[in-house]
């Protein structure tokens, strides 16, 4: 079934299940399919008890925004207009990304290496310019613009979330809101979403 209601020219939610329409799927999205009930696969975190010390285990971090055709919507660091991801730290406390990684579904056996640290309640703007050796905020892969599937694994190997796109059309971002995923022109590449 596909989605019929009028589109607005310059916002429109995203579906959350690709056999309901053509939007992104992100399986970190409430309501949308998480996988085994003892997965964290969330994206808001599991705050039941870890079974070892009976402490609560922070939230993961959440891919928040990404523009898998950036055309001239945002420039790079070198001037260039890079795919991009960003993520969101929804917990109270700093995260540190050492062994955390992100793949994308064309090469999931061959996931990216994170690192950095999220501020608590913030943004860190990933560059998919299939260029790691530019810097750490450089991925090791590109986003495909005609649709795939982005994989963000945790330290302890577990999958922390995902999120999939049938496809966008240039310079156009898939955002989430607390109301869900909407499109946003020129997207909001390190700033809150609308």
């Amino acid at each position: 079934m596909a989605c019929t209601a009028p589109i607005p020219a310059r916002r429109f939610l995203l579906c959350l299940s690709l056999a309901a329409c053509s939007g992104p799927a992100a399986k970190d999205s409430p309501g949308a399919d998480s996988g085994p009930a003892d997965s964290r696969d969330t994206g808001a975190g599991d705050t039941g008890d870890t079974g070892d010390t009976g402490a609560p285990l922070p939230p993961d971090p959440v891919i928040n925004e990404f523009m898998p055709d950036n055309e001239r919507a945002w420039a790079g660091p070198s001037g260039e207009y890079p795919d991009w991801v960003e993520l969101y730290n929804p917990g109270a406390e700093a995260l540190d990304l050492a062994g955390w990684t992100m793949a994308d579904a064309l090469e999931p056996d061959a996931p990216h290496a994170l690192s950095g640290v999220i501020p608590a309640g913030g943004l860190l703007l990933l560059i998919a310019d299939g260029a790691p050796e530019a810097g750490a905020d450089h991925l090791g892969f590109t986003l495909d613009a005609d649709g795939e599937e982005l994989l963000l694994w945790a330290s302890d190997g577990r999958r922390a979330g995902w999120v999939s796109w049938p496809g966008l059309p240039p310079d156009v971002a898939a955002a989430r809101t607390a109301g869900g995923w909407i499109y946003v022109p020129d997207g909001t590449p390190g700033a809150a979403n609308p």
